[in-house]
């Protein structure tokens, strides 16, 4: 996981929202989580889906450490986005 600070402060008065990204390919990472930041969003960036799924499962209070957006790769080797999607709907996260 790699959990990277804003370069830009946002716009008001609201704390930045955090923004997941999920992709096997390491540039499509790079590339988001620079264009995020540079708009002042705190960006965290995984090289699969199996491992933000065990990263989160992991967390004792995973309510409380939900993204408020994430952004996945849907053809990845392994588990790919639709199906983290799905093991996330059934988990109720």
């Amino acid at each position: 996981m790699d959990k990277r600070a804003p370069l830009a402060a946002p716009a008001g008065t609201e704390p930045p929202a955090r923004v997941v990204i999920i992709d096997d390919d390491a540039d499509i990472l790079d590339a988001f989580s620079l264009l995020l930041r540079l708009e002042g969003y705190i960006v965290e960036t995984y090289s699969s889906a199996r491992a933000y799924v065990d990263c989160l499962l992991r967390l004792q209070s995973r309510s409380q450490n939900l993204p408020e957006c994430i952004v996945c790769d849907i053809k990845m080797p392994g588990m790919d986005g639709l199906k983290m999607q799905s093991f996330l709907s059934r988990q109720g996260v």
